[in-house]
C-alpha cells in the first residue's frame, strides 16, 4: 500500500503542476487527492477491521489459554493425586505379596505335619 501511495502522490503533484519539492499541489487545486483519500479511506477501514479481527482473535486465545492453564492445574493436582494412590497400591501390593509368601509357607508346614501325624497314625495302628 505504502509503493502505491507514495506512487499516487509523485504522480499528481507532478500532473496537476503542484510544487515540485513535495510532490503536493499547489494551493486551491484538487489534484488526485480526492482519489487518493478514498482509497486511503478504503485502507483505512480494511486496517481497522482487521484490528476487530485480531483483537477478537486475541481474546479468544487469551480465553482458551485461561482455560487450558486451569486444565494444566486441575490435571496436575489429580496426576499427584493419581501418584499419591499408585504408591498407595504399591505398598498394598509389597503387603499382600508378604502375607501371600507367609501363608503359602504356613500351608506348607500344616501339610507336612499332616503328612507326618497321618504316618504315625499308620505305624500305631
Amino acid at each position: 500500500y505504502q509503493n502505491d501511495f507514495g506512487r499516487g502522490m509523485q504522480q499528481s503533484g507532478a500532473s496537476e503542476g503542484g510544487s515540485k519539492e513535495g510532490g503536493f499541489p499547489s494551493p486551491g487545486q484538487q489534484g488526485g487527492f480526492g482519489e487518493e483519500d478514498s482509497h486511503l479511506r478504503m485502507i483505512l477501514e480494511e486496517t481497522e477491521a482487521q484490528l476487530t479481527e485480531a483483537r477478537s482473535n486475541a481474546e479468544s486465545a487469551q480465553f482458551r489459554v485461561s482455560f487450558l492453564e486451569g486444565e494444566q492445574s486441575r490435571l496436575q493436582h489429580q496426576a499427584q493425586t493419581l501418584r499419591g494412590d499408585v504408591k498407595k497400591l504399591q505398598a498394598d501390593i509389597f503387603d499382600l505379596t508378604s502375607s501371600k509368601a507367609h501363608y503359602s509357607k504356613q500351608v506348607d508346614d500344616l501339610v507336612e505335619e499332616k503328612e507326618e501325624l497321618q504316618l504315625q497314625l499308620l505305624g500305631a495302628g
